[in-house]
This record gives structure tokens, C-alpha cells and sequence, in this order.
């Protein structure tokens, strides 16, 4: 078991090389950001990288107006698995859009034109004012 996951992340090494390779020949870049990106990308899964991947591409991959997929299969779960922990703490590095519910209560819009990359500082809802959930 432990083989054939080291095996599936080995699928990310090439994405970390390419990321440690920006990181050193960005100029612009301090110590405590490449130390927080390359920490950021060890700790994701291969899945989770492919995931922030189609959103940093959107021209390439424009995001439908459909919302996370529901389903009872493995891998559909692995997928909205993937995605949730990209959006919610600590992680925190997709954001959604907020919006208010059917009867008035506010809510997250989980339609997948609705996501997108964030810095990985405060979520989308806190960085316009909105008051602690």
C-alpha cells in the first residue's frame, strides 16, 4: 500500500523541480515566500496540484457553470476530497465566491466558474470586510 502511494506522488517531483527552479531565479522572491511555496507544494498531492493547475490555466481551461461534482464512486470522491482541501483552512489556496442562500443565509457559490486561485492569504470573504463566520 505504502509503495503504490509513493509511486502516484512521484507524479508531482517534476512539478516541485520546476517550482524550486522558479524560485531560484526569481529575483523578486524573499526567503520566507519560496520557503512557504515550497512547503505548500510538498504537502499538496499530485491530484491537488493538477487541480490548482486547471484553475491557474483558465484560458486554456475555462471552468464551467457546474458545481462540484456529487457522486458515489472513488473517484469522484478523491476529486471533490482534492478540491475541498484546496478550499478550505489551512490550505485555503482556491477561493469561491460568496453568495446568499434561499432563504436569505449567506453561503459559498460552489459552481466551478464561480473558484478561483487566491494568494493563500485570507479567503475571498474576509479580504472584503466581512465579519468572522
Amino acid at each position: 500500500m505504502l509503495a503504490a502511494k509513493d509511486s502516484y506522488e512521484e507524479r508531482k517531483v517534476p512539478y516541485l523541480g520546476n517550482l524550486l527552479a522558479n524560485i531560484a531565479f526569481n529575483p523578486g522572491m524573499d526567503l520566507g515566500t519560496a520557503n512557504t511555496a515550497l512547503r505548500l507544494g510538498e504537502n499538496a498531492s499530485w491530484l491537488e496540484l493538477v487541480v490548482l493547475g486547471v484553475f491557474a490555466d483558465e484560458d486554456t481551461y475555462p471552468m464551467p457553470r457546474h458545481e462540484l461534482p456529487h457522486g458515489h464512486d472513488w473517484e469522484t470522491w478523491s476529486q471533490m476530497a482534492a478540491a475541498r482541501r484546496l478550499l478550505e483552512p489551512p490550505r485555503e489556496l482556491l477561493k469561491h465566491a460568496a453568495r446568499v442562500g434561499a432563504r436569505g443565509a449567506p453561503g459559498y457559490d460552489l459552481n466551478l466558474d464561480a473558484m478561483s486561485l487566491t494568494s493563500g492569504g485570507l479567503p475571498h470573504h474576509r479580504a472584503h470586510g466581512a465579519d468572522n463566520d
